[in-house]
């Protein structure tokens, strides 16, 4: 990660230079955040989220927002893999109004890379123009559509509809991420731009970890090492965005194994002149910690954060 000597930082971190101190709802309006931003976290719904907001000693020159979820196993001692469907549906069911309520208008998200932020927001770009400009109403308008294309004379007119069927199941595609996470829904709804903060080569090696073996027994300490690895690689990218632009606020989306808390405390301590703060925001039906999720009655129940402690 440019900018941050892993090492140095944690040993600066250890030493106090970077921590972080959380504040209590009451010493919110003494926090280095901008009016609004301490209005949101104060005026926050119990039953919509829970706020946690923490700061380092000094000014800061900006705030990471992180909005927890759930999308995949973050234990996997703990839930099936429908019990973590079932709970990841609720939690999202969230999303639009809080990223609402927010104005968050820039939301990075876990497991995405730039390139791959680039591809849905250019998709949905095509996804308004098709409805806006063209009447298209649906991927099923397209097809039919494709299907009148074809039979039209030359070879040209197949090559186009062809083309629209292409289109069309990337519709689709597109129709059932909008329709079950609640992120997506807010980005193609709301306008808000995807942005993608991973390292693609450490995200890589966390997806073939867990292809390679589902309950995690062997690989879990790994998984949450690199977790960590990428943590820390986001929060460089945000860092060095607050430094390059003077913006203040970063919106986020990390799944329950994501503590940035501890990177952040890293990236202060090397960073003494561009210091962030942070706000973890939980919405209602999802556990502050991963140890509160119910255990696992299934095929992964000796899997998980047991075998980290060993």
């Amino acid at each position: 990660m440019a900018g941050l000597a892993v090492s140095d930082g944690k040993e600066a971190a250890a030493s106090g230079a970077g921590t972080l101190h959380e504040i209590k709802p009451e010493d919110i309006q003494a926090a280095s955040y901008d009016a609004d931003l301490k209005r949101l976290v104060l005026s926050m719904p119990k039953d919509l989220a829970r706020v946690r907001s923490f700061q380092p000693n000094g000014d800061v020159s900006g705030v990471v927002v992180n909005i927890r979820q759930i999308h995949n196993r973050p234990d996997l001692e703990r839930l099936s893999g429908q019990e973590t469907a079932a709970l990841a549906a609720r939690v999202h069911q969230k999303f639009p109004i809080l990223l609402q309520r927010m104005g968050v208008r820039e939301l990075y998200v876990d497991g995405w890379d730039p390139e791959a932020a680039t591809t849905y927001n250019d998709n949905f770009e095509m996804i308004r123009e098709l409805k806006a400009t063209y009447g298209f109403k649906g991927p099923g308008d397209l097809r039919s559509f494709s299907s009148q294309v074809r039979f039209r004379n030359g070879l040209d007119s197949a090559k186009v509809a062809y083309a629209l069927l292409g289109i069309a199941k990337i519709w689709e595609q597109m129709e059932e991420q909008i329709r079950y996470k609640g992120h997506i829904r807010a980005a193609y709804e709301q306008g808000i731009t995807l942005e993608g903060g991973e390292d693609p080569e450490l995200y890589r090696q966390a997806i073939s970890l867990a292809e390679a073996d589902p309950c995690g027994a062997g690989h879990y300490p790994k998984m949450l090492d690199l977790a960590e690895e990428r943590d820390e690689h986001i929060v460089g990218v945000l860092g060095e965005k607050s430094s390059a632009s003077g913006q203040q606020r970063h919106f986020v989306t990390f799944g329950m194994l994501h503590d940035l808390q501890p990177e952040i405390g890293q990236w202060n301590a090397k960073h003494p002149n561009n210091k962030l703060a942070y706000i973890e925001i939980t919405p209602g039906d999802l556990p502050d910690k991963v140890e509160d999720l119910p255990k696992s009655t299934g095929e992964c129940k000796d899997g998980g954060l047991a075998k980290r402690k060993e």
